[in-house]
């Protein structure tokens, strides 16, 4: 339903061209549709049985670049540096999956960011770091794990064991599903 209801806002959009305030109204509705249309994917995510996911090999900095290329306007909007420093390695892994997760915790440091110049208005130079480190196990087995900093406001202590609960949210109300690190949990179990 909410397929029609997008096609048929972007057929009237198309026919009052030169109406601004009715294009206005049109793309909000067709942006909330859109929103509505994201979190009805992120709690089927999160609630569906997990599939058999086909790994792959796949070349992390590729997947990863293309999740900072998506981002970086969003960076740039709220003021913020992307910086990278991973290398790139082999690994296996699903990779809509892996940018599906990275994609989630990156929006959280800019929404934390956000938070932290709330606090500190006076507070710049503000960034989200990449990187990447690799261990072997006891057992032997490489591990690679894709590390990301921010200079946000950090998790209050007592909500350090909730931020992976569908539906915890600290955000106001309109401004966060409570879905983004439940997904995060849900996608790094699967892979």
């Amino acid at each position: 339903p909410l397929g029609v209801i997008r096609g048929r806002a972007e057929l009237v959009l198309k026919s009052i061209q030169g109406h601004s305030t009715a294009e206005k109204n049109l793309e909000v509705i067709i942006g909330q549709i859109d929103r509505i249309s994201g979190m009805i994917q992120s709690l089927l995510r999160v609630s569906r049985i997990p599939e058999k996911l086909l790994l792959r090999e796949i070349h992390v900095a590729p997947t990863i670049d293309e999740v900072l290329l998506l981002m970086g306007e969003s960076c740039r909007r709220s003021g913020v540096d992307l910086k990278r420093n991973f290398k790139n390695h082999v690994v296996f892994a699903e990779p809509s999956h892996l940018q599906q997760l990275l994609m989630n915790v990156i929006i959280n440091s800019i929404h934390a960011i956000e938070d932290q110049k709330l606090q500190d208005p006076s507070s710049n130079g503000h960034c989200i770091d990449i990187s990447s480190e690799v261990s072997v196990d006891s057992g032997g087995q490489k591990w690679y794990a894709i590390i990301v900093r921010d200079t946000g406001c950090g998790i209050r202590h007592e909500n350090l064991t909730k931020v992976f609960q569908p539906f915890f949210t600290t955000k106001a109300v309109g401004k966060g599903t409570g879905l983004g690190l439940a997904i995060v949990e849900k996608v790094t179990e699967e892979m």
